[in-house]
């Protein structure tokens, strides 16, 4: 949560919610070590109940060892927070990561259980990137360099999206402190580059929606392209509950996360097409 009132601190302390302040002077840093924390950037961090760090990992194959060695409980207390998942899903792992969402430690009858079916689950990961190969070298046959196109086009865009982004986050910053409990005040003198952002998106989506139609042409739809178009209306769904809404709590975290999971899954599909198209 994030507030200009010092007591909602203590409240959130109790129910064990992660505060920030908006008049802090690390906020951006605040919000960076938060976003690391619970959005699974930087490496994972194994911990125990009492926060002891016992492990750490940067990639896959140092998650899985990791795995097999760290005590149970740590193992619950991450599959709790669906810690794994959102790790996953930060590094482009998004078919993995969906996987592993939906589990509940509740269904489980132990730790050992857990372990056996994460390493399952993460030890599968190289027959479906064989699987993917199979499904992209179908593509291969085809002229699919008007799909990098259209998509060099749409991550394009997406960028100016972001910027714009970013400048109207500027301006509601200027907002919260110049009225920070009249949050109806935010936006009642919105400048230009908010509509603009807001306009745009419609744009992004389009753009993302053709290139989706192209796919399916060549039959064959990339799961991560799949990821792109649901992120993207979410996005769109975060930012209308902003607009509408006065800013509910949460909102702006989670529209600043959905933004970044855009720019990775189209990295890696932008990433997917050049290799396939350069082996051609």
């Amino acid at each position: 949560m994030q507030s200009t009132d010092l007591e909602n601190k203590n409240i959130l302390k109790k129910i064990s919610a992660d505060f920030l302040h908006k008049s802090s002077p690390t906020l951006l840093n605040d919000l960076r070590k938060y976003m690391i924390k619970n959005f699974g950037f930087g490496d994972f961090i194994f911990l125990l109940p009492n926060n002891k760090e016992i492990a750490r990992a940067t990639n896959l194959d140092e998650l899985k060892n990791a795995i097999l060695t760290v005590p149970k409980e740590s193992l619950l207390l991450h599959a709790k927070s669906h810690h794994f998942s959102n790790w996953l899903a930060a590094r482009t792992e998004f078919e993995l990561a969906s996987k592993l969402r939906p589990i509940f430690v509740e269904e489980f009858q132990s730790g050992e259980l857990l372990r056996e079916y994460l390493l399952s689950n993460l030890s599968n990961t190289e027959e479906e990137e064989e699987k993917n190969y199979v499904a992209n070298y179908s593509l291969k046959s085809k002229n699919n360099k008007k799909i990098i196109y259209i998509t060099i086009t749409a991550f394009c865009l997406t960028l100016i999206q972001i910027f714009s982004g970013t400048q109207v986050r500027q301006f509601i910053d200027l907002q919260m402190n110049q009225y920070p409990n009249q949050y109806e005040l935010w936006l009642k003198f919105a400048p230009i580059k908010f509509y603009f952002h807001r306009s745009f998106s419609i744009l992004v989506f389009a753009t993302h929606l053709f290139l989706w139609l192209e796919f399916k042409k060549n039959t064959f739809i990339p799961f991560s392209l799949k990821i792109i178009i649901s992120v993207i209306g979410l996005e769109i769904f975060t930012g209308a509950l902003m607009y509408y809404l006065d800013f509910p709590i949460t909102t702006q975290p989670i529209h600043l996360f959905l933004a970044t999971l855009i720019f990775s899954a189209q990295l890696h599909l932008l990433f997917q097409l050049t290799l396939t198209n350069k082996y051609k």
